[in-house]
């Protein structure tokens, strides 16, 4: 009989049952339903297919390659399948890509000639580059990449720091899972509490760091922003970290707690040491921030918890005395420490330890305990811990003692505040009428040796104070405050020269004049009488600093010394006066900046640079450099383009951006200027171009700028300059002077543009009208011995010769400056190695400086008869070369057509400079032989002799001066007479041009021939010529008397530059044919005459903006320069010459010239009286 399903389910339920009677506690054993009805079932057996392991990868995503290391058989794989080919050649697998090893070159070059297909592929390429840059772009290769951080849960986060803990772990495994969030204490606490190995935490520490500094910047990651996020999450890290060690030292167990907390303390604190000293040593901690946590810890700790941060303190005391200012602090808070353990007994062993460590500072750094306000408690601890020394250190310890109580006590001896008088006129000896008797023309050595001569009843220290004095009171008329300073600077230095005075008596001397002169009361008006006063007396510190007479770093640590700016000090009048003079003086080192600020942060005062005076310079300055601005704006980007670093600050190139350009990034091409945006009149092609490019040669200045190239300093900023602060100045100066030094050739690369520049890296790329800015910067910010380095780096950097001339110009105007300020012997060094290094021949110009120099220093004598010497054989080398020749010539050529076709070359191609002149004036000088020639042929004169001034020997050149005559004819003729026809078609540039080429032809012949030596007699050719031309001139109508003007002021500005003409001799002679009678027929001169005139004039404003260049405008202030220092009749005659002019013109308006003649040379003679030579001769 057959069971049903539910009698067998039934009867096994009952099974069951009677089972589990029979047998008790045995339990049943699990069925399964695959085991049950084994015998009966008729189920198939499941077929087993390969597998791989649980975790294999694939080996790609989308395509069936199978798995890694995993081969499975395949039913109907080829192999497997036997046919004729594969019994008889084997199986071959098939490629999985067709014409693998083939190239499809010539199926997509033939498509990509189609332009349809070429325009298809740039849209693509265009649609792909818009959805990245939507995405963000990609950061650059120097940055990181790292995966994205997970959020995890709080157990996550603690099984990866335990990983981080376990050496076993790969660090490249971790990367890959650094959770989110875990950041800053919590990161710091997991740290400690799982005792990360020190290497691994250091890792670890850097991987969040960068995290964080990735997840902080905003925009377009690049190098420059990462720098600053670094330096700025580096703060941010101390700080954190600082706490950190706070916490632990607040954890500190006491004597309540257990063995086994105060054990686990023990490593955290060991761990957090470790950690501290080596984040230090791998620079993941602020020094500044970590030395000011440091110097506080002692004084806000417990007493329990400084034993535990001393052995702290004592390992990073050298990097806390690496500062004076914190170094005190810490010595204040030590001493503090002693004072308060000695009331109390059980503090002793932490008294012992204190004084231990306070002794080691002393010992240390004697220098820092120098402090006369707290001396006297510091040297009874110091007294106090030496009997804990050992014997070794007591000999050292006394005579530190001995030492610094000396130098604490010096300062006990200053002169109490008193006034100085000024002098009522009553007094018959004494410095002040020594001094007040002096002329220009006085000796400083003779000056010297009356004022301390032992017949003076004064002591000189008194002398000394008179002396400065005398350099910096308003009520002193005669000269300048800038020529008293330089005179007190050289008098002070000699007196340091003696062989028993110190540099510390000088500087008492003067730190005592200042506490005790007294400033005037300050004003609300523009000239305010008190700044005026600060300034000159900050201009007198400035001077001696400059000529080692005074320490501008010993009196910053005197008035800290003193405690001048702490306390109730801080309210006296002679504390206030010594802080004006500290916020307003010039700090030229990074120690005198950085000692200034900590003084001034001390007594709650900062002083801020950029004020009106630092804004309205840097407008000025950026106005009259705008190509070098815009240079040096795109230099970081310049630079990134060429893979290289820039060679200026990114600090300087920020602060010299327009305020248009809202600070952004410098390596931005949208938001860099163009020349254009610092000069909007500007002209030049290049102004509307951004330079991302480098150059390789000096960039000309455009003709029609005639603004910019006649332009100085406005006369707003003149006076800025000359009653702002000096610290406002001199930092303007120290923007400046980097922006100079870069602005030259980086690179040379020869292209098809550029084979004919010869040039080579490093070359200044200033043109003429650029260095004459930077040198009227400098000369009127006061910065000489700036301005005399950058004169000598223009030298041994420049190609152009119109450069090297004009630094030769400035050298020679303030020879006596040099003297002044003691920097003339080393000056006369690197004039003698700069002509020691010439290649190019004969260098007259140095001759022209060494021949200045030569009256003022016996080196530069020296090196004067040295260049003579060879000078004289370049003359006699040249003798053929100006000798007629023997048989006549044909038809030559014109001078003056020959010099304009030259100067249309030249305006056309600035470069042709270099290779087009001296052939031209080779040229023009064999016609002035011809000429020679034709009127001496047929006779043979005997040759003439002439002995040269100035020169070792004589020299024999026959017809020489009748050669050099013809080419001043010439020259004269070209200037004068072919350029009036220029003037008519107003063509500006090229009537600069032929004139200036006149003039260089005269020079060349001069210096050629060598009769530039000989004054006496070319001086004479070239008035007699210049009186000739003046005396052809003719008058037909207005524009004829401004031609006249235009071109004879630009002839004598030529030549007087070029050193042809002195203004010794070419005043006289203007004098005495303003004083000729006013003819009818001659009245034509006068307009000639009004030009001399108006070029020998140096108006203070921009007047002449339109007629003289600002390089002409310097070189005409040497040469007057030259001129009133050398001879005294000048001086005379110069004040003469301006009433003559003035009377002419009277007369011109009486026998009924045209009133333009008379205006003209009226307001020549304005001009000329309102020069700063012409003023600074009046005044006196």
């Amino acid at each position: 009989m057959s069971s049903t399903p539910a009698t067998t389910a039934a009867a096994t339920t009952h099974s069951s049952g009677a089972s589990g009677a029979n047998h008790g506690a045995k339990r049943s054993r699990p069925e399964r339903s695959g085991w049950r009805n084994l015998g009966t079932s008729d189920m198939p057996l499941r077929k087993y297919t390969p597998t791989p392991t649980l975790g294999t990868a694939r080996l790609h995503n989308t395509q069936d390659f199978g798995h890694a290391d995993f081969y499975p058989a395949k039913p109907l794989s080829g192999e497997n399948q036997l046919t004729e080919r594969t019994i008889r050649y084997g199986y071959v697998d098939p490629l999985v890509v067709e014409n693998e090893y083939q190239s499809n070159h010539e199926v997509v070059y033939s498509r990509l000639q189609d332009t349809r297909v070429f325009q298809e592929l740039q849209m693509f390429a265009a649609g792909v580059a818009q959805k990245q840059g939507a995405r963000g772009n990609v950061a650059g290769k120097e940055l990181p990449r790292l995966p994205n951080r997970a959020v995890k849960t709080e157990e996550q986060r603690d099984e990866w720091v335990r990983a981080l803990a376990n050496p076993r772990v790969p660090l490249s495994v971790l990367v890959g899972r650094t959770p989110f969030g875990l950041r800053g204490d919590r990161l710091l606490d997991a740290l400690s509490q799982n005792q990360v190995p020190l290497q691994r935490a250091l890792w670890a520490i850097r991987l969040v760091g960068v995290y964080e500094m990735l997840g902080m910047q905003t925009r377009e990651p690049d190098l420059s922003g990462m720098a600053t996020l670094a330096s700025q999450f580096t703060v941010q890290w101390s700080k954190q970290f600082m706490q950190f060690v706070e916490r632990t030292l607040a954890a500190a167990p006491t004597e309540a707690d257990t063995s086994t907390s105060a054990s686990s303390w023990a490593q955290n604190w060991a761990f957090c040491l470790g950690l501290f000293h080596a984040q230090y040593s791998h620079g993941l901690v602020d020094q500044r921030h970590m030395v000011s946590w440091l110097v506080g810890l002692l004084r806000q700790l417990p007493v329990d918890k400084c034993m535990l941060a001393l052995p702290l303190l004592a390992d990073y005391a050298s990097e806390i005395g690496k500062s004076r200012n914190p170094l005190r602090k810490l010595i204040s808070a030590t001493v503090f420490r002693i004072d308060h353990a000695t009331k109390y007994p059980a503090l002793e062993r932490f008294q012992t330890r204190l004084c231990k460590f306070l002794l080691s500072l002393f010992i240390e750094y004697p220098d820092a305990f120098v402090e006369p306000t707290t001396w006297m408690a510091y040297r009874a601890a110091l007294v106090s811990a030496g009997h804990l020394c050992n014997d070794d250190v007591q000999p050292e310890l006394r005579r530190l003692l001995v030492v610094v109580d000396k130098r604490n006590r010096c300062f006990d001896n200053l002169l109490p505040v008193a006034e100085v008088r000024k002098p009522t006129g009553k007094e018959n000896s004494g410095p002040l009428k020594v001094l007040g008797a002096m002329s220009p023309d006085t000796d400083v050595a003779l000056l010297f040796s009356e004022l301390f001569s032992r017949q003076q009843d004064t002591s000189p220290t008194h002398t000394i104070r008179l002396i400065c004095y005398w350099a910096v009171e308003d009520h002193i008329t005669g000269f300048s405050s800038q020529f008293r300073t330089l005179v007190a600077a050289r008098l002070c230095r000699l007196y340091l020269d003696q062989p028993s005075v110190a540099l510390a008596d000088v500087q008492r001397a003067v730190i005592g004049f200042l506490d005790i002169i007294r400033l005037p009361k300050a004003s609300d008006s523009a000239n305010d009488v008190r700044k005026l006063a600060i300034r000159r007396t900050c201009l007198l510190l400035e001077r001696l600093a400059d000529v080692g007479c005074f320490s501008i770093s010993r009196y910053l640590q005197l008035l800290t010394a003193r405690g001048d700016f702490f306390g109730t000090n801080a309210a006296t009048v002679r504390s206030r006066r010594h802080l004006e003079y500290v916020t307003s003086m010039a700090c030229r080192t990074v120690e005198e900046l950085d000692q200034r600020q900590m003084l001034l942060r001390d007594c709650n005062n900062g002083v801020s640079m950029q004020d009106e005076v630092s804004e309205r310079l840097k407008a000025d300055i950026s106005a009259l450099l705008p190509f070098m601005m815009a240079y040096t704006c795109a230099a970081p980007l310049r630079a990134r383009n060429n893979e290289r670093k820039p060679s200026v600050g990114l600090d300087v190139v920020q602060w010299w951006m327009p305020v248009a350009s809202g600070g952004g990034d410098l390596f931005d091409p949208k938001i860099l200027p163009a020349p254009v945006k610092f000069a909007p009149t500007l002209s030049s092609s290049l102004a509307q171009v951004v330079c991302t490019k480098d150059w390789i040669a000096p960039v000309p200045d455009h003709a029609d700028d005639h603004v910019l190239l006649g332009r100085g300093f406005s006369a707003h900023a003149t006076k800025m300059l000359a009653t702002g602060s000096r610290g406002a100045v001199h930092h303007v100066v120290g923007q400046l002077m980097p922006v100079v030094y870069d602005y030259v050739v980086k690179e040379v690369k020869v292209g098809v543009d550029n084979w004919r520049v010869i040039t080579r890296p490093g070359t200044s790329l200033l043109n003429r009208r650029q260095a004459a800015v930077v040198i009227c910067v400098l000369v009127d910010a006061e910065c000489f011995a700036q301005l005399l380095d950058f004169l000598f780096w223009i030298l041994n950097h420049t190609r152009v010769v119109q450069v090297s001339a004009l630094a030769h110009h400035t050298l020679r105007r303030f020879a006596h400056v040099w003297r002044l300020l003691g920097r003339l012997p080393m000056a006369v060094a690197d004039l003698s190695s700069l002509y020691d290094a010439g290649t190019e021949g004969f260098d007259f110009e140095i001759w022209r400086t060494a021949q200045c120099w030569a009256e003022l220093d016996k080196a530069a004598a020296g090196l004067f008869a040295r260049v003579g010497d060879e000078y004289q054989q370049y003359v006699v080398a040249q003798q053929l070369v100006f000798q007629p020749a023997s048989q006549p010539p044909g038809q030559q050529p014109v001078a003056g057509a020959e010099l304009l076709q030259l100067a249309r070359q030249l305006v056309n191609d600035a470069d042709a400079y270099d290779w087009a002149i001296s052939p031209c004036f080779q040229k023009l000088l064999r016609c002035a032989q011809a000429s020679v020639q034709r009127h001496e042929f047929a006779s043979t004169p005997a040759p003439m002799q002439y002995d040269v001034p100035n020169s070792p020997g004589s020299v024999h050149m026959p017809r020489l001066r009748s050669v050099f005559a013809q080419v001043v004819s010439d020259a004269t003729h070209a200037a004068m007479q072919a350029t009036k026809e220029l003037v008519n078609v107003e063509d500006d540039l090229l009537v600069r041009c032929m004139v200036e080429l006149c003039a260089l032809y005269v020079r060349w012949a001069a210096v050629g021939s060598g009769l530039v030596l000989a004054p006496e007699y070319a001086t004479p050719l070239l008035l007699n010529a210049m009186e000739s031309a003046i005396d052809a001139w003719t008058l037909g109508t207005v524009a004829d008397i401004d031609a006249g003007l235009l071109v004879a002021q630009l002839w004598t500005t030529g030549l007087v530059t070029s050193g042809c003409l002195r203004i010794d001799d070419l005043v006289p002679w203007a004098i005495e044919k303003c004083k000729q009678d006013v003819m009818p027929q001659s009245i034509a001169r006068f307009a000639c005459l009004a030009g001399v005139v108006r070029a020998l004039g140096m108006p203070t404003d921009s007047s002449q903006s339109d007629t003289r260049l600002l390089h002409e405008t310097l070189a005409i202030g040497a040469s007057w320069t030259s001129a009133l220092v050398n001879n005294r009749v000048t001086r005379i005659q110069s004040i003469e010459l301006v009433f003559t002019s003035a009377s002419a013109s009277g007369r011109l308006r009486v026998v009924g010239a045209p009133l333009h003649l008379s205006a003209v040379l009226m307001r020549a003679a304005a001009e000329l009286a309102q020069s700063k030579c012409i003023q600074q001769i009046v005044d006196y």
